[in-house]
């Protein structure tokens, strides 16, 4: 988290994967499983941290990509993502189909300040594994630019349609 807190002017994060596997949420994501309900107060300290950033002027960017039909911990996630709107995150989606033409990595990633590309590492059920710095920021810059020009503004209703995954 230190990379993120050292943002001064924006923190971009691409989200590529369909599902996560963070042992810090498979309580809350066993409870969705069962009763449909989500915690949102579990994600706390990433509130306040939005918080401080958007106090600080931080411009705070995240693009989701969605994949038809919406994972479990897609639907899960929806809730968070609503409530991180609230607290200065900037959510777009952009579908599947409309990705695939961009010619982009399916990387997630984090661009810090338009100056600093931390690529996300995570096995194939989604389990972080850590981060690598990446040197050629242009590149990233273009992704993000593109991202940006190709997706929609994040709303519950956005997603309607995508129907319920597994």
């Amino acid at each position: 988290m230190d990379y993120l807190q050292s943002a001064r002017s924006s923190l971009f994060r691409f989200e590529a994967l369909q599902t996560y596997d963070f042992s810090s949420e498979k309580e809350s994501f066993f409870e969705f499983l069962q009763t449909g309900k989500v915690d949102i107060s579990t994600n706390q300290a990433w509130y306040v941290f939005l918080d401080q950033k958007t106090r600080e002027n931080v411009h705070l960017e995240r693009i989701r990509l969605i994949a038809r039909p919406l994972s479990a911990y897609l639907r899960f996630e929806l809730p968070y993502h609503v409530e991180s709107q609230k607290h200065g995150d900037n959510i777009r989606i952009i579908e599947e189909l409309q990705f695939q033409r961009l010619y982009i990595p399916t990387q997630d990633f984090w661009l810090i300040d338009n100056e600093q590309v931390l690529l996300l590492d995570y096995d194939e059920r989604g389990k972080w594994s850590g981060f690598h710095k990446e040197s050629n920021v242009e590149i990233y810059r273009s992704y993000k630019q593109k991202l940006v020009e190709h997706s929609d503004h994040f709303s519950p209703d956005s997603l309607e349609g995508f129907g319920p995954g597994n």
